[in-house]
């Protein structure tokens, strides 16, 4: 039964990629993604913390990836810079996985200070600097109050393998 949960959770988090992914892409072509950020922010926030514990710091990691992604879709021509950003972010995700929370609070809280960076963004997407800040900024902050708290254990494969043996 523990399986059906699990891949039952894996599904939810993908779903809420997708729709986020969605959202996110209607507010661009409606040029409202400055109005739709912290709303979202906030439904994100409730949609992700209904996971419980464990199973909410798997998909804070899973949506680090993804925040990481954005950097190569954000670019009219993603360069190496983008997905080297992008290769540091799944870092972040592991880290925050397996070694402590702040590495994911530290990626959300610092992805904004990319969108300073001179680049090309699509007109669809000039007012995704400001975006950002209002979608991943309360975001980060939610997840360094709660690493600070310790709502979250991390990851063990130790852990996982003694369990197996018992």
């Amino acid at each position: 039964m523990e399986i059906v949960k699990k891949i039952g959770i894996a599904i939810y988090i993908l779903l809420l990629i997708y729709f986020a992914g969605l959202g996110i892409e209607r507010a661009a072509n409606d040029k409202m993604l400055i109005t739709f950020a912290l709303p979202a922010a906030v439904v994100l926030l409730l949609a992700v913390r209904v996971l419980g514990k464990p199973a909410e710091l798997a998909g804070w990691s899973v949506f680090t990836i993804w925040l990481g992604s954005t950097y190569l879709f954000s670019s009219d021509n993603p360069t190496i810079i983008e997905g080297v950003a992008f290769a540091v972010y799944i870092g972040l995700a592991l880290l925050g996985s397996f070694k402590s929370p702040y590495f994911l609070a530290a990626a959300w809280l610092l992805h904004p200070v990319w969108d300073f960076f001179p680049r090309a963004l699509p007109d669809l997407l000039k007012d995704l600097p400001t975006a950002c800040i209002l979608f991943d900024i309360p975001i980060g902050l939610y997840l360094l109050w709660f690493a600070r708290d310790n709502r979250w254990q991390v990851f063990s494969f130790a852990k996982s393998a003694n369990a197996q043996h018992q």
